[in-house]
């Protein structure tokens, strides 16, 4: 199917002589841009945390501030079947 240019294909990949070599030229080139480097982590584990937090804050408001106000419902809101009254079909309640 790939005639003689199918060796090629299947030819083994190259390994890079000086890796540390490599890597130290690599890293050379962010040298400029180190202090956004810094910058970029520390908004990284900023949004981690608040990632983590904001559950929390969920909670908090759910609790302190929702609940309290629907707990002060008018009496006698919920009670809207009478005792011995029929349940008609396809009504939950």
């Amino acid at each position: 199917m790939f005639g003689r240019h199918a060796r090629g294909l299947a030819r083994e990949k190259e390994k890079a002589q000086d890796s540390v070599g490599a890597i130290r030229r690599l890293l050379g080139y962010f040298r400029p841009y180190v202090g956004l480097m810094v910058v970029v982590g520390v908004l990284l584990v900023l949004n981690s945390l608040l990632e983590i937090l904001a559950p929390y804050l969920i909670e908090l408001a759910i609790d302190q501030f929702i609940l309290p106000k629907a707990q002060r419902a008018p009496a006698g809101c919920c009670k809207l079947r009478r005792k011995g009254s029929r349940r008609r079909p396809g009504w939950r309640g």
